[in-house]
């Protein structure tokens, strides 16, 4: 995959539309616009992370086609962040959680697909929770009810006091719930056991078990999780779930299913 960019939406809205063979998908703002236009009212700050095709890449090489994909770029992958205005905020004793309902889409995939979600980004990491499968809604591009993903988000905006309630109430929880001792190692094992069966996940559990044993960084991501007198002390269930996300969270497209899947996991 190509690296990812940040870009303002006036860029975003400059993306052509990406033809695969006899396919040919909307521009990106014809993808996006109904997000944006639900969401401008609640939200305070837009995060955009694009990416562009290899396949597109390679097919512009010399100087005059590489100035025409700069004019029209294709996006292939974008990830949209809209982050709530603060008084949406859960405010965990100093330990701040954004709300945000975010927008991914990947049109360059065996089956182009798109996502809408909403949950928590904690302000230290950003790393994401989500605690709610119906916070989660896709759609494939070929679905008759694709705009099905955009009518969803006037519901989360409507129940955002719900959701943080919901919110604020699991947090309590794992921050509530602490392993010390043989605990925290009958956690991990039992942690180690059920992800082995879980595709994708194996990866983000060894990285949390080396944020958990050292102050060292994990595949370039700040160790702000590790706890020096954990062997006296221990680890929340919230410690290891950050933990958890923190590679789930950090990749290029945030992973909201495996997300939620990694809160099942623990509680």
């Amino acid at each position: 995959m190509a690296l990812a960019k940040i870009i303002s939406q006036e860029d975003l809205f400059r993306g052509e539309a990406f033809r695969r063979g006899s396919s040919t998908y909307p521009t990106t703002r014809e993808i996006t616009e109904s997000y944006f236009e639900n969401t401008e009212a609640v939200v305070d700050e837009y995060r955009i992370k694009v990416w562009q095709s290899n396949d597109v890449i390679v097919e512009k090489q010399s100087e005059e086609e590489i100035d025409i994909l700069n004019e029209r770029p294709v996006y292939t992958k974008v990830h949209i962040d809209g982050i709530l205005k603060p008084q949406y905020q859960i405010d965990m004793e100093g330990d701040v959680h954004n709300n945000v309902i975010s927008m991914l889409y990947a049109v360059d995939v065996q089956n182009p697909i798109a996502k809408v979600y909403t949950g928590y980004e904690r302000m230290a990491c950003l790393n994401l929770s989500v605690f709610n499968p119906r916070h989660i809604v896709d759609r494939k591009f070929s679905d008759v009810d694709f705009n099905h993903i955009y009518r969803v988000i006037p519901e989360f905006i409507e129940k955002t006091e719900e959701y943080r309630n919901e919110y604020m109430n699991a947090f309590e929880l794992l921050h509530n719930t602490r392993y010390v001792g043989n605990q925290l190692f009958d956690c991990i094992g039992r942690l180690a056991f059920r992800i082995s069966k879980q595709p994708g996940m194996v990866t983000a559990f060894n990285n949390a078990v080396k944020f958990l044993q050292s102050n060292q960084e994990v595949n370039d991501i700040k160790n702000i999780y590790f706890n020096r007198d954990w062997q006296t002390t221990g680890y929340s269930a919230f410690d290891i779930y950050q933990t958890l996300t923190a590679t789930l969270s950090n990749k290029g497209l945030k992973e909201p299913d495996k997300i939620y899947q990694a809160y099942k996991l623990i509680i």
